[in-house]
């Protein structure tokens, strides 16, 4: 505790210790045997003295930070493992080629078309062995609410365009699925409608609008909904007699 005085009065200013450089400081961005860790640093760039050894990284781990652009990776051109698991990243265009990459893991960030990911990634990654897209739009699997087809169909569809990927997703890849990912794969592909600015203000303009001149609250429900047909009520064959069998 010291006292100093301020207008005309003494004061206790309580003093919880001198500044410690050695706590206070941010922690060091450097890299060790080829590895930068930069884990929840809250970055949205990867900082300068990186970039600056860009050459001597093979591996860069970006968990739970604020990137949204790959930008940056052009300026390493011997990663052979990337994690940008929790981030913000929305898109793959511009992929740059890293030969040397195994390992690519894009999990929970705002990656929502699988083809345009696979379109960034298609002869630019030769020796990827173990990819994720785990928490993204573009990844259709139980958590999303998607059937074990829809997951199916997108790992068919993934390993027809990575052919060398041996895990998918934390899952190892079956034989099965690389047979099938030869014979089948190109069919998997799913194509999204492209509307044009008149087709969408027309599409909008076709939405239920309350008669504004009827009295009361009024409220509309647009959505979609799934239905599948078991046939458990059905009374079809009820009017099928025995002789027409």
């Amino acid at each position: 505790v010291r006292k100093r005085k301020m207008a005309e009065e003494e004061v206790e200013e309580v003093v919880y210790g001198e500044p410690n450089p050695e706590v206070d400081e941010p922690p060091k961005v450097e890299v060790v045997d080829g590895k930068c860790m930069l884990i929840g640093m809250d970055l949205e760039g990867i900082p300068q003295e990186i970039i600056d050894n860009a050459a001597k990284v093979t591996h860069i781990d970006l968990t739970s930070n604020c990137i949204s652009s790959i930008a940056w990776l052009k300026a390493f051109p011997h990663l052979t493992t990337v994690i940008l698991d929790s981030n913000d990243v929305e898109t793959l265009e511009g992929f740059p080629s890293l030969p040397k990459l195994t390992t690519l893991w894009l999990n929970k960030n705002c990656l929502d078309d699988l083809e345009d990911i696979l379109e960034a990634l298609d002869g630019k990654v030769p020796q990827l062995q173990y990819f994720s897209l785990l928490g993204n739009g573009a990844c259709p699997n139980s958590l999303t609410g998607a059937t074990p087809e829809e997951y199916k169909r997108y790992r068919i569809r993934v390993l027809h365009k990575l052919p060398n990927v041996k895990f998918l997703d934390a899952q190892p890849v079956l034989p099965t699925e690389i047979e099938e990912a030869k014979s089948r794969g190109q069919y998997m592909k799913v194509n999204k409608p492209v509307f044009t600015q008149q087709q969408t203000e027309t599409t909008q303009k076709q939405f239920y609008k309350p008669d504004e001149t009827r009295e009361g609250r009024h409220t509309s429900y647009y959505g979609y909904t799934r239905h599948v047909y078991s046939g458990k009520s059905s009374e079809g064959n009820r009017f099928i007699v025995d002789n027409h069998l």
